[in-house]
């Protein structure tokens, strides 16, 4: 295993940022020096893993790692599904995954056409040729998708979803300088505190109306509220509803927001694809796998969730070397894109999910395994983006798709 040095006090943070992001960043070092890679992010010695075999090898390699999300505690609190052991994660899941029923997906199904019908048509009223960030309009119009998934009807006026997504803009961009280990001025941790205090405070109070209400919403915080009841000896005051309601809004939205960024970059590359897509999704075709396999090879060449780390609880031996403890080990950005497993790995090819090729494990929840049962949120996944394009195909003319960012 290779070890790179830390280039500076931030650990490999400037060779990172010079290769143009953690994935790129990967994919030289794996390619450069096989499959077992190690690097720093400020002090914290992280492993990569760059092969299918070593990805099931290491596959006990369940616990979290001390470092896990912890630029998250300031929205997320110490209550988090993201940090309870293992039994209680089971508990909080299987409660949660009623948010998941076909009642549940048919109303958030609804509520992705509305908001994919209002970003195509401000897109649509653009100039042509004009520049489009692709990422600005996914992440609205996955804040607004989630909000109506999480939170029902309690956030249904757009000044409070406004409020809302300027305070999530300052947390999201804060924790993601603190993700790749930069240090965080303190006039930056005031404002990433001020501002996860606004969230928590708006999910607290979206909690308390809807266990005061004690009415069906058809959205997650119905569920997410029943969680210290259902406790084993939780208590009434926990912040663990809030907690929870936060995490699952974060990585939902970031997921549908990243991946239908993904997808919309590869439609816009590749002209054919884009125009089966469209006639699939109009009714001039009939391929009903095509818009999953378009969305799971996107998936794969964006590694959407590149922080699911797991570590062993003691040292372990990997490929001849001792790992210390808790030493953080990653594979999201590498096994999806090597040759070990995958033809052509760099080509963006949906017609490799046809037949018995196994689906990749679509994994938006870094707070679940892969031995969850996360099938309910696949689907779900799925629903909301395949209804997102629909809509923008029913807007737009075949050709039409802006070119990424």
């Amino acid at each position: 295993m290779v070890t790179l040095s830390p280039s500076t006090s931030d650990g490999n943070l400037t060779d990172l940022e010079l290769a143009g992001g953690l994935g790129e960043y990967l994919r030289e070092l794996h390619a450069q020096y096989g499959p077992l890679v190690s690097f720093h992010l400020g002090s914290q010695l992280v492993i990569s893993v760059g092969s299918a075999a070593l990805l099931e090898q290491h596959s006990g390699a369940a616990q979290r790692p001390d470092m896990y999300l912890e630029f998250l505690r300031p929205l997320l609190g110490r209550e988090s599904i993201v940090w309870a052991d293992a039994a209680e994660t089971a508990r909080r899941w299987r409660l949660y995954q009623q948010g998941f029923s076909d009642e549940c997906r048919a109303v958030y199904r609804e509520a992705a056409a509305e908001a994919a019908g209002r970003v195509s048509e401000k897109l649509r009223s653009l100039s042509t040729g004009e520049h489009i960030s692709l990422q600005q309009y996914t992440t609205a119009l996955a804040l607004h998708v989630m909000a109506r998934c999480c939170f029902g009807h309690h956030m249904d006026d757009e000044q409070s979803m406004l409020n809302f997504a300027q305070e999530y803009e300052i947390v999201t961009a804060e924790v993601t300088s603190e993700a790749c280990g930069r240090q965080l001025y303190e006039s930056q941790q005031d404002h990433l505190r001020e501002a996860a205090a606004a969230l928590r405070d708006v999910a607290g109070a979206i909690v308390r109306k809807h266990r005061k209400e004690n009415k069906s919403t058809v959205s997650l915080v119905e569920w997410v509220s029943l969680s210290t009841q259902a406790g084993r000896g939780a208590a009434g005051d926990s912040d663990a509803p809030v907690s929870d309601l936060l995490a699952l809004f974060l990585f939902f939205c970031e997921t549908l927001s990243s991946g239908l960024c993904w997808t919309l970059q590869q439609l816009a590359r590749h002209q054919t694809v884009q125009d089966n897509v469209v006639a699939q999704l109009t009714g001039e075709r009939t391929d009903d796998g095509l818009v999953g396999r378009v969305l799971r090879e996107s998936w794969r060449l964006g590694s959407v969730v590149p922080l699911t780390a797991r570590c062993y609880g003691t040292p372990a031996a990997v490929e001849g070397h001792t790992l210390p403890a808790r030493t953080p080990i990653i594979s999201a950005y590498c096994v999806s894109h090597t040759g070990d497993g995958w033809k052509q790995p760099n080509k963006f090819d949906p017609a490799r999910f046809k037949g018995d090729t196994p689906a990749l494990e679509m994994n938006p929840l870094p707070f679940l395994s892969k031995n969850d049962d996360i099938d309910c949120v696949i689907s779900t996944y799925e629903d909301l983006a395949t209804e997102v394009l629909r809509t923008a195909a029913a807007v737009h003319p075949a050709g039409a798709a802006a070119g990424p960012e």
